[in-house]
């Protein structure tokens, strides 16, 4: 009986090793891997502090600024403000361009147009 218990509790905690590896929440949401989190600023509408989805629609003026950053601007089509324009840097080796058709959640951090972008899922093409 000691066995099945101790069984138990190792594929218990695998199975939670696994869940966290993989970014499962027990809400069933998923976290943002480092590369689908995106920061920068929108430049091209004032915006207010809060939380909207969007898609990406366009991918322009990419720019390589060194040190493997390029420096982009992303529009994200929203139901609030229309298209934003999205300029961010990121390295391309470890984080594609946003890209038309992408899955993202816009976090804007204040009147600045200062914000965090999460890709939820690609879309589009990528580099």
């Amino acid at each position: 009986m000691n066995k099945i218990i101790i069984f138990a509790f190792v594929v218990v905690i695998v199975l939670l090793a696994v869940s966290s590896i993989l970014g499962i929440q027990s809400t069933g949401q998923t976290i943002a891997r480092p590369r689908d989190l995106f920061r920068g600023v929108i430049t091209n509408v004032k915006v207010s502090p809060s939380n909207l989805s969007g898609a990406g629609v366009y991918d322009n003026n990419c720019v390589d600024i060194g040190n493997g950053l390029t420096e982009c601007d992303g529009g994200i089509k929203t139901d609030t403000y229309g298209v934003l324009n999205f300029h961010y840097k990121h390295n391309m080796a470890t984080q594609p361009c946003i890209s038309p058709g992408d899955g993202l959640r816009i976090e804007i951090l204040d009147s600045n147009g200062n914000a965090n972008v999460i890709r939820d899922f690609m879309g589009g093409h990528h580099s």
